[in-house]
């Protein structure tokens, strides 16, 4: 177990709208309000998605589109994001999408078009320290 002590917390809200791709807002967004590490949580729709289901290699992705007339229920979209060694940011998200009622989708998002929008908030945890970045090497491996 590795643990890091994160700093004074700041949250911010940003709705991303319909059509736009929720990993790129979001980066747009950190890098917009200066947040070097922040924890995300977000709920809203999308009107479809591209899923990664990791087992233990690799992801297996799956397209997921909603029933005719339906959008896809935004249930959960949880993670963060952090800059790489390189300075970019990196999204880590894993998402929990409901395409009607009796059918439930979740694993990592890969890409997505929101509709009719998304509501994310993050959580900046200070300034994030180098060990931060080091519990998430393997991103870089």
């Amino acid at each position: 177990m590795r643990a890091v002590k994160l700093g004074s917390l700041k949250a911010y809200y940003v709705k991303v709208e319909e059509g736009e791709n929720p990993l790129t807002a979001i980066v747009e967004a950190v890098e917009k309000l200066e947040v070097g590490f922040a924890m995300i949580q977000g709920i809203g729709g999308f009107e479809n998605a591209r899923i990664g289901v990791f087992h233990g290699t690799g992801y297996t992705a799956y397209d997921v589109k909603p029933e005719p007339g339906h959008i896809l229920e935004v249930a959960s979209l949880s993670g963060n994001v952090i800059i790489g060694p390189d300075g970019k940011h990196y999204p880590h998200l894993h998402v929990v999408l409901a395409a009607r009622g009796d059918k439930v989708y979740a694993g990592h998002l890969l890409e997505a078009r929101v509709k009719p929008f998304l509501e994310v908030f993050l959580l900046q945890a200070g300034e994030a320290p180098l060990s931060i970045i080091q519990l998430f090497r393997h991103r870089w491996e």
